[in-house]
């Protein structure tokens, strides 16, 4: 009796788990989960003395869509730093923000439109001796071009601390930027 009833749920598997599945999987097939974006940054520390200019010299954005209306981006933050005594390497870090969209995914995919989201960004100077962390509001839009293009702006505005290794220099001031990027949606 066990025999026949195993063999009986082993048939089902074989002939209608799959089928199942392949329906399913034609249902949910979604293109453009993922977007490279080139995203040049030059920004100054206002901490830092004589207003030193940086430069990212790695300016790829990146983000996941996961779901209808969020998605994920990073953005890795290596500066060059521009002061009046020449150029040296100056910070290492990440920025973060997961941004809700007003409208949902188009059809093939891609965000466009109207977004919010937090933006969080960490970076270490060793040449200052010191971490930066922000927490900040970003609003901006994205556009969605035929043959999988995007173009995105945004403005953030929230506040910065700076963790010196002396903690009487420790400072928090008020942080604005502005993002510029254009990318392709792919996968």
């Amino acid at each position: 009796m066990f025999k026949k009833i195993l063999i009986s749920i082993l048939i089902i598997f074989v002939f209608l788990i799959p089928s199942y599945s392949k329906v399913k999987q034609k249902k949910n097939k979604v293109y453009n989960i993922f977007n490279i974006s080139f995203n040049p940054q030059i920004y100054f520390e206002p901490i830092e003395e004589n207003n030193t200019l940086y430069l990212n010299l790695f300016p790829f954005s990146t983000e996941l869509a996961f779901s209808e209306k969020n998605g994920i981006k990073f953005l890795p933050v290596v500066g060059l730093k521009l002061y009046s005594y020449g150029v040296r390497f100056g910070q290492l870090g990440l920025s973060f923000s997961i941004p809700t969209y007003q409208k949902g995914r188009s059809k093939d995919g891609a965000y466009s439109g109207y977004f919010t989201s937090g933006y969080t960004k960490v970076v270490y100077n060793q040449s200052e001796s010191y971490t930066a962390f922000t927490l900040a509001n970003e609003n901006g839009f994205s556009f969605y071009f035929k043959e999988n293009l995007s173009l995105s702006f945004s403005i953030q505005a929230g506040y910065t601390y700076f963790f010196f290794s002396d903690p009487s220099l420790n400072k928090g001031i008020i942080f604005s930027g502005f993002s510029l990027s254009t990318g392709i949606w792919v996968f």
